[in-house]
């Protein structure tokens, strides 16, 4: 057995071991994938051991060489690999644990008793020799040393035949350098076969083939559309075959198994890509994602955008409107003010109709604008720290500019003195309030409750 690495042999057991492939599963769970990879980069991925089965086999095996690279030597991981063959060969794992000497010819021979195919046999045996390889004895037993030695040989010589066809394509390695023409062009009148046709079968052996592919559900010239046989095949088969017919039915199995094979490997092309699909379908995702994140981010934009300038305009509005109010108040008191000049200054029920409120105390730098001289002599007197300018001066801006409050009595104050004095004191943020007329007592009064 040296030189032939038995892996990729114990990997195909396992694939065609049922319940060997259950407690495999179980090992493999959410990493399934990740095997396949480190099966794919290990090497013996497409070895013929591996995918002389159906497609199903070949990723089972492929995934058991996965778990392969995921173990270390520990007593613990050796555990998982006995626990997966004691579920699929449990006669063989006792035999190699239990016994001192093991013996692989009595493995054979229980192996014999239930199976009815040689893979079945050859693969337990493949198991058997790794287990004893693991707990370091030897597969042949002294006392049954001369039918261990005879299985121990026919075993390597399968592994050594198998290792062989792995490295050959399959007519080159059965002609074995010999040529075969005429043999091969009694049995084919072409040098080559390119469609399933061309075989000449027998009406018996046509029979046959046809219930054969109704069985099966599948067409035999749709499925192997595209495969041919080459000259070296047709010798192949026909240095074997004893007759014409049995050279033709060979030619027809073996355009329909090279079919299948075809189809395997196509198969496992598509799941090798199925990955990268998912990946470029992600990344589409990932740029679709993109895009709709950018015109987002601009529908955002735009709209804070909006939303300062209406928070802008808010703010210009509720500045329009408290300058409306202001201008409002500021217009009110004027009306009172000259509703109150019209009245009669004199009349009691003027005084009696007035409630008094709570005085406040008076702001400084308090500057009053017109009014006749003996008013403002007497509001003097009331209020000495304002200021109380005649009409017919020039209009002393900065003293209204600096003034706490701008009073205005209106009576013989020209339009342009008072408009400017208005909008001097406006711009400078000083309020504008309107004496209520010519009684001092009134005046008084508004000052004092002015708000």
């Amino acid at each position: 057995m040296s030189g032939h690495n038995l892996a990729p042999y114990l990997a195909a057991a396992v694939a065609h071991n049922p319940r060997a492939m259950q407690r495999l599963e179980k090992f493999v769970g959410a990493q399934r994938g990740h095997m396949l990879v480190l099966a794919k980069n290990g090497g013996y991925a497409d070895h013929r051991a591996i995918t002389m089965g159906r497609a199903e086999h070949a990723i089972s095996a492929r995934l058991f060489l996965g778990f392969l690279e995921t173990l270390s030597e520990d007593q613990k991981d050796e555990q998982k690999l006995f626990q997966i063959f004691r579920n699929g060969w449990p006669r063989a794992i006792s035999e190699a644990e239990m016994k001192e000497n093991p013996s692989i010819a009595f493995v054979a021979r229980s192996s014999v008793e239930r199976n009815a195919d040689d893979l079945s046999i050859m693969f337990e045996l493949v198991v058997f020799q790794t287990a004893c390889s693991l707990l370091g004895k030897r597969s042949i037993a002294p006392e049954t040393e001369k039918d261990d030695t005879e299985v121990f040989n026919n075993f390597t010589a399968w592994v050594r035949t198998f290792e062989a066809a792995a490295d050959k394509q399959g007519a080159p390695y059965m002609l074995n350098g010999k040529r075969y023409p005429e043999k091969r062009r009694e049995y084919f009148s072409s040098g080559m076969i390119d469609h399933l046709n061309a075989v000449r079968l027998s009406e018996e052996s046509s029979r046959a083939f046809d219930i054969a592919q109704t069985i099966a559900g599948i067409d035999t010239e749709a499925y192997t559309d595209g495969i041919t046989l080459s000259s070296q095949e047709l010798e192949a088969i026909s240095a074997f075959a004893k007759s014409a017919e049995e050279a033709n039915s060979a030619a027809y199995m073996t355009m329909l198994l090279k079919a299948a094979n075809a189809d395997k490997k196509f198969a496992f092309t598509q799941s090798n890509d199925e990955p990268t699909a998912r990946y470029r379908a992600a990344e589409q995702q990932l740029r679709e994602l993109g895009v709709q994140f950018d015109v987002a981010k601009q529908r955002i934009d735009i709209i804070q955008e909006q939303l300062l300038a209406e928070q802008e305009r808010s703010k210009r509005r509720e500045a329009e409107q408290a300058e409306q109010a202001a201008d409002l108040a500021e217009l009110a008191a004027l009306r009172n003010a000259l509703y109150q000049m019209d009245a009669d200054d004199d009349d009691p029920s003027d005084d009696a109709a007035i409630q008094w409120e709570k005085p406040r105390k008076l702001p400084p730098h308090l500057v009053s604008l017109g009014g006749l001289p003996p008013w403002r002599a007497e509001m003097t007197k009331r209020i000495p720290d304002a200021k109380f300018i005649p009409a017919d001066v020039t209009l002393p801006e900065d003293t209204i500019r600096a003034a706490s409050e701008l009073w205005i009595e209106p009576s013989y104050l020209g339009h342009s003195a008072f408009y400017r004095a208005v909008a001097v004191a406006k711009a400078a943020g000083v309020p504008v309030k309107y004496w209520p007329g010519r009684n001092v007592d009134l005046c008084m009064r508004a000052v004092q409750t002015a708000k």
